[in-house]
């Protein structure tokens, strides 16, 4: 039997390749000035959504409270971003749940 399209299927689906949209120059450059100090990023982006300890010019230590704005964009990065109001990616409430039954190995 011979069918118009006889070569093997490499691909089923999915985006072509190269499609959709590129970055643009700056972005580029954005990118490249900024990737050596991405672990510099992560560290300030976790300091700024867990709180942390600052000490002014005259050594007095302050608490710095937790980021809202900082905690809320790790979780869209770990959970996905809601597409619409009140959508949930994920169980949030069961997620949380199974990390505090993990973390203590007993369960609450």
């Amino acid at each position: 039997m011979t069918t118009l399209n006889s070569g093997k299927i490499k691909r089923r689906g999915g985006p072509r390749p190269g499609a959709g949209r590129k970055p643009a120059k700056l972005t580029l450059k954005f990118r490249q000035y900024f990737e050596g100090s991405l672990e510099d990023f992560l560290d300030a982006l976790s300091e700024l959504a867990l709180g942390h300890h600052r000490e002014d010019s005259r050594g007095r230590v302050y608490q710095v409270a937790p980021d809202r704005a900082a905690i809320v964009y790790v979780l869209d990065r770990l959970l996905g971003r809601p597409r619409e109001e009140g959508e949930s990616p994920a169980d949030l409430a069961g997620l949380l749940a199974e990390l505090r039954r993990d973390g203590d190995g007993k369960g609450t």
